[in-house]
């Protein structure tokens, strides 16, 4: 079986790595020139299954958590727990109660003091409210964790960078061609678009409707500090930060909304197409928009210092934006549009990414239909698939 994968996020790459050690045939196909070069580079890579609903969406998180302790996943899986300030008012303001946000697996309540043994370095005058620890969840890094599953396709020569696709069509004698800008093509017998915002314009050439919502995911990176400030994951009212290998603790805001439903702070159809993938900003200058991206960056580190002080001493080394890849109803699409064509899309593809790696290569290679993807089928969509675009 003859397999092209679009997309080189860790989406793609899982579902790439399934594939190949099951024995496809599979070529990936990257636009830019580095794995991990979109939503999956901005992201801040919380594994978890924390403010989910409803319980297919909650439990499709759960297991995939579960997943990223087995095989490959576990050399990237950082099963630190991570420590949660209370989000009733979230809750409350998308109309779900505690009950429906509530993760599968326990959440130990915590005092102040008890917060301070396990982050002695926080300072919570600013944070007044309740706190859980969460240990089954964790974090990875999204790049390196990418460029693990991809190592043995580049091995065997099977990544292509560089290689925008521009359109799908069907041949005469049934196989997908996958054509590529300057004219080169790829032969297929099965499709999989793994290509983030992207994937909506790839499949209007066959033609398929994907609706999309377009809600920015921006982070602020510091310059290094020691190892151990931070442990684990920490959710406040108003920030949340972790600290990676290196070093460099990661910044973002009000995680008042989880995955699932309706996002925050969405702009406007068409303006994921006027966006890069990843957009990175390193210093206050460049374009107005820049500007707003660093300030808001600054922003983020003042308030994270109040919660971890060791961050006064930081710098703001970068800030990077990322339009997240979600379906206009907040859920996953996964599965065929067409015979031959599969969709692969989500939020929270760091944490779904082993899952869906596995049940996409069975559903793809076997013609199985996955229970747990039931719910998140791309018909659910007001349109199919009635007609392929043609040589």
């Amino acid at each position: 079986m003859k397999v092209v994968v679009v997309g080189a996020g860790i989406l793609g790459a899982s579902i790439a790595s399934a594939l190949h050690k099951n024995g496809a045939d599979v070529q990936v196909v990257e636009a830019n020139h580095i794995p991990a070069s979109g939503a999956t580079g901005g992201s801040w890579a919380w594994i978890n299954s924390n403010q989910k609903s409803p319980d297919a969406y909650k439990q499709l998180n759960y297991e995939s958590m579960l997943e990223w302790g087995k095989g490959a996943y576990a050399q990237q899986w950082i099963k630190s727990g991570a420590i949660v300030f209370s989000r009733e008012a979230a809750a409350s303001a998308q109309g779900l109660s505690a009950s429906d946000v509530t993760p599968p697996y326990p959440a130990e309540p915590l005092t102040h003091s008890q917060v301070m043994a396990l982050e002695p370095q926080l300072c919570l005058d600013s944070e007044p409210g309740s706190a859980h620890v969460r240990h089954d969840e964790g974090w990875a890094d999204p790049a390196l964790s990418t460029a693990m599953l991809l190592a043995p396709l580049h091995t065997a020569g099977r990544v292509q960078y560089g290689a925008p696709v521009c359109r799908l069509a069907q041949s005469p004698s049934g196989p997908w061609v996958v054509h590529r800008e300057g004219g080169d093509t790829l032969p297929a017998d099965t499709v999989i678009v793994a290509a983030g915002i992207g994937s909506p314009g790839l499949l209007a050439s066959i033609p398929f409707q994907l609706p999309l919502q377009f809600c920015p995911g921006l982070l602020a990176h510091t310059s290094p500090l020691p190892v151990g400030s931070i442990r684990r994951p920490v959710v406040s009212s108003t920030v949340h930060l972790l600290q990676r290998g290196d070093g460099r603790v990661v910044i973002g805001g009000d995680l008042s909304h989880g995955g699932g439903g309706a996002g925050p702070q969405c702009e406007p159809e068409g303006w994921a197409s006027t966006q890069p993938p990843l957009r990175t900003v390193r210093s206050k200058g460049g374009t107005p928009e820049e500007g707003e991206m660093w300030e808001e960056g600054e922003r983020l580190l003042k308030h994270a210092s109040k919660l971890l002080p060791a961050l006064r001493g930081a710098r703001l080394e970068k800030v990077t934006q990322a339009p997240r890849p979600m379906p206009e109803d907040g859920y996953p699409a996964l599965g065929f549009v067409c015979p031959g064509v599969y969709l692969a899309i989500t939020h929270s593809a760091v944490t779904l990414a082993p899952l869906l790696g596995r049940l996409v290569q069975e559903e793809v290679m076997h013609g199985s239909r996955a229970g747990q993807l039931e719910p998140f089928r791309p018909q659910r969509f007001p349109q199919s698939c009635p007609s392929v675009s043609k040589l």
